[in-house]
């Protein structure tokens, strides 16, 4: 138990390269890691605040519709973060080879970097269901402590099915990529069956 928290504690800290900003206070050197973890850490507060005044505006008689377009918002972006985060992290990660050499099991590593990315699928549905919140206290003028309570607790889970979804959907495109070298054939099936989703789902 104990290896696998140090796990999570390393991939959490590999966030916005915390763990480069880290080493480089210990050493006494100004990281351009922090900078830039600072700079992150502001455009999401402002997106977040655009994300509030968009939805504090919108004429919405039902105030519920707001929380139902947020999650519906919410999903979709940890769709995207998963789609362009579970590759390189799990399936293609530099480190993977070096931590089955290690005393631990090929579960804690694998529970580690799935936490990892639910952390990111965590600060992305932050950023779009405070303000959401936010909002509906505002338009709704008061709320129940169990509804804030349940309000978190969903807003939490958000994040599971798309990463199970997009691990296999990756999962499954590795296989067939790496079955057919990734050949133009595949590209051809693999994008006209994309083409054929987002067309029946628009």
């Amino acid at each position: 138990m104990n290896k696998l928290i140090k796990l999570i504690y390393v991939n959490f800290l590999s966030i916005f390269n915390l763990n480069q900003i880290v080493i480089a206070r210990e050493d006494g050197v100004k990281s351009n890691f922090e900078t830039k973890a600072i700079m992150t850490s502001i455009i999401l507060i402002f997106y977040g605040y655009i994300i509030y005044q968009l939805f504090n505006k919108i004429p919405i008689n039902n105030n519920y519709i707001i929380l139902s377009i947020g999650y519906l918002i919410s999903t979709i972006t940890c769709f995207i973060i998963n789609f362009t985060n579970i590759e390189p992290i799990i399936f293609k990660s530099n480190d993977t080879d070096m931590l089955f050499t290690m005393p631990i099991t090929r579960q804690q590593i694998l529970f580690s970097k799935l936490f990892n990315i639910y952390l990111k699928n965590i600060i992305g549905v932050a950023i779009i269901m405070i303000p959401i919140l936010i909002s509906f206290i505002t338009k709704s003028g008061s709320v129940t402590d169990i509804f804030t309570f349940i309000y978190i607790i969903t807003s939490l889970t958000i994040p599971f099915i798309p990463i199970v979804i997009s691990s296999l959907i990756i999962y499954v495109d590795n296989y067939f990529k790496t079955k057919y070298h990734n050949n133009n054939t595949y590209k051809i099936i693999k994008y006209s069956i994309l083409t054929l989703i987002i067309i029946l789902f628009i």
